[in-house]
């Protein structure tokens, strides 16, 4: 009998990780990786908008009045309250996410946190019902450089005709990508599933290399 998965997709802003969650979903329909056409998939993402402590997230992201402790505490509670739900889930369905742990360690840690204090928070080696995060069967970063991820994302915002977040600027990018790099290293000695994907590539490539180096973990 095949399991479920928790699956998470992960990078920097302009990645194209959203793109490739979808094709991560129809590869697993179409059965050409893990899965067939009857499997049950939910698709999620962080922060939610499903938990209170999501719920309050998005409403002080609206108003820019949120501390780095503030967002630090925040992050990881709507993670606990998250992982309850995705273990609930995992008991009929694979659970896909859009930005998961690595999202909070890296974007933290490159503000200032300590990245020990951050992993230690998330209570990995506990029960969820004991205010443990739920560890992912694998996690997927899409990788590109930081003058990529500013070029599509400045894109991004001149579309729309709004203001270019500090997040999005190219030094804080520049920021992400090498704090990225530490958050993966510490996590992968704890044995942590992570694989890289080149996002740089067009689409379907990206897509294929990423089904490519899924079939290498899970079975």
């Amino acid at each position: 009998m095949k399991r479920n998965y928790f699956i998470v997709l992960e990078g920097i802003d302009g990645c194209g990780k959203d793109t490739q969650l979808y094709k991560l979903v129809e590869a697993i329909r179409e059965g050409i990786i893990l899965g067939d056409k009857y499997t049950n998939i939910w698709v999620t993402r962080e922060p939610t908008k499903i938990t209170e402590s999501g719920k309050k997230i998005s409403e002080l992201l609206k108003t820019k009045h949120l501390s780095l402790e503030d967002a630090t505490k925040l992050f990881i509670e709507d993670r606990k309250e998250h992982s309850k739900i995705i273990k609930e889930i995992l008991k009929h369905s694979f659970v896909i996410s859009s930005r998961y742990d690595i999202s909070t360690l890296t974007y933290q840690t490159a503000q200032g946190g300590d990245l020990d204090k951050l992993i230690e928070l998330h209570n990995y080696n506990k029960d969820v019902e004991e205010g443990g995060c739920i560890v992912p069967d694998l996690t997927i970063i899409f990788k590109i450089s930081p003058e990529i991820a500013f070029e599509r994302t400045h894109k991004r915002y001149l579309d729309k005709s709004i203001d270019i977040e500090y997040f999005e600027t190219l030094d804080f990018q520049k920021k992400i990508v090498s704090t990225q790099e530490k958050c993966i290293n510490k996590l992968r000695k704890t044995g942590r599933k992570i694989i890289e994907v080149n996002g740089e590539k067009p689409i379907e490539e990206v897509t294929s290399e990423m089904i490519t180096k899924i079939k290498e973990i899970l079975k």
